[in-house]
């Protein structure tokens, strides 16, 4: 399986048809495996936040830890050519990655 990137990595993707008749302004209606727990969502809806969860946790002030001379090292390794891509791994993690999506 491939790593998870961002905070939606995973988590099934809604689309939206334009000029679709079954929608009504001001609502979003999500199609595909996920469709049957859609919740339209209308333009009241609010969120808010306790002041808990607005701070980072200790440690991420400063931003996300990243060990920035590795990524510049990968970065000149793959503009230079020299960074090896296992073209069968790729495929091999695409395919296990659709596999699961279609369960």
């Amino acid at each position: 399986m491939v790593d998870s990137l961002g905070p939606m990595s995973g988590r099934p993707k809604t689309q939206r048809i334009a000029n679709d008749p079954a929608e009504t302004p001001g609502t979003q209606v999500q199609r595909g495996p996920a469709a049957s727990r859609a919740v339209p969502v209308t333009a009241g809806d609010q969120v808010s936040l306790s002041q808990e969860a607005r701070q980072l946790p200790a440690g991420l002030e400063a931003g996300p830890p990243l060990d920035l001379p590795l990524v510049k090292k990968i970065k000149d390794a793959i503009t230079e050519g020299r960074y090896p891509i296992n073209y069968d791994r790729i495929a091999d993690s695409l395919f296990e990655s659709y596999q699961e999506m279609m369960r």
